[in-house]
């Protein structure tokens, strides 16, 4: 959890409403977090949950342990962003909660393969109900594992979010690392040259709000989009606390978000984002998205509407102009986004957490 990104504030908060239904939740996590540094990463308030780090077990009894952990919980949620998180529950009531739409397939010879996804099978079986943050999940994990999870969308806190005083500003947030997550940072870069280079003398900056991710890679990742900016109205900032982000999208006029781009939909869903929280975020502050038409975003994007899709880089830079230049249409979508944003409120996530959790119990 040293990367704090959307997945992990939305099984945070759904911690958060089981703790404010039943006076107290416990809470295991597996790296050396202090409960300080997740309140202020999220802005939220923990007093109510108790945090205990665990250390991680030799692989062949990590899973052993943290099932063994279950059997005193009357309801029990496990976060899984990948299949190796996977375990056994033996509580007698439990939750999966899943944040990617992971495959279950494993690396290795034919025997191995057939034997460990046999494995990850009995364990997502384990549980009583699967729970997923969109309809795009859902939509992957219940084709892939041949279940009926049920929806409830993450929470965007209204009240952490203003609108500000809008500049020329562009702006882009998440996670800084490579992979199957990268947020084509790379390429968000190069469109905003373009912009530049066909647009001169225009008064207009890209700012990137990124959190580097531990491993040599991102970190390399991270100089290079530092070199790549040089020369540039293009700033990248790291690891910035939360009311930095939100004063950041306070005064942003247009939000860019491009996970997904040039990936396959079909077989490689989890590199796509699952909602993408971050951009609901951004257009509770009046931020337009311009976002990639597939995945999580365009779930919460209605293009024309709210904001605008793009699916090339030509039309991301075409949307942006469109915007750039034409202020009625920009504070027409900004409006309708700071609406739209609304539809995913606390208060909306923990009625639907608390719904949830009473049909599952009952």
């Amino acid at each position: 959890m040293k990367a704090f990104g959307g997945g992990e504030k939305h099984f945070i908060y759904f911690a958060k409403a089981l703790a404010n239904k039943y006076g107290q939740a416990d809470f295991f996590i597996n790296q050396d977090v202090s409960v300080e540094e997740i309140e202020d990463r999220f802005s939220i308030d923990l007093c109510n949950v108790n945090i205990e780090v665990i250390k991680p077990k030799p692989t062949l009894f990590k899973g052993l342990d943290a099932s063994l952990r279950t059997q005193k919980y009357d309801l029990f949620i496990h976060y899984a962003s990948s299949s190796s998180h996977l375990i056994t529950s033996l509580s007698s009531k439990s939750i999966l909660f899943v944040t990617t739409p992971f495959q279950l397939e494993a690396n290795g010879n034919a025997i191995f393969k057939r034997l460990k996804k046999r494995v990850r099978k009995y364990q997502y079986r384990s549980f009583h109900k699967v729970v997923v943050g969109s309809y795009f999940m859902k939509h992957h994990v219940d084709k892939s594992w041949g279940v009926d999870s049920c929806v409830i969308y993450p929470p965007v806190d209204i009240g952490a979010f203003d609108v500000g005083e809008k500049k020329n500003i562009i702006l882009s947030a998440g996670r800084i690392l490579k992979g199957k997550h990268d947020k084509k940072y790379s390429l968000l870069i190069e469109a905003f040259k373009k912009i530049l280079a066909k647009n001169p003398g225009l008064d207009w900056e890209f700012h990137i709000l990124g959190i580097v991710s531990a491993d040599e890679e991102s970190k390399q990742y991270y100089e290079d989009l530092i070199t790549m900016a040089q020369g540039y109205p293009i700033f990248i900032h790291k690891n910035v606390p939360f009311k930095e982000l939100a004063h950041a999208f306070s005064t942003g006029s247009i939000f860019w978000h491009g996970t997904g781009f040039g990936e396959d939909e079909i077989h490689y869903p989890d590199h796509f984002d699952s909602f993408a929280l971050v951009v609901a975020e951004a257009m509770s502050s009046g931020c337009v998205p311009v976002v990639i038409g597939k995945g999580g975003p365009a779930e919460i994007v209605s293009n024309g509407k709210n904001g605008l899709l793009w699916n090339t880089l030509e039309e991301l830079i075409d949307c942006t102009n469109t915007l750039i230049f034409n202020n009625d249409i920009r504070e027409k979508l900004s409006r309708n986004a700071i609406l739209r944003s609304k539809d995913f409120s606390i208060e909306n996530f923990y009625k639907n957490s608390f719904s949830f959790i009473n049909h599952f119990i009952d």
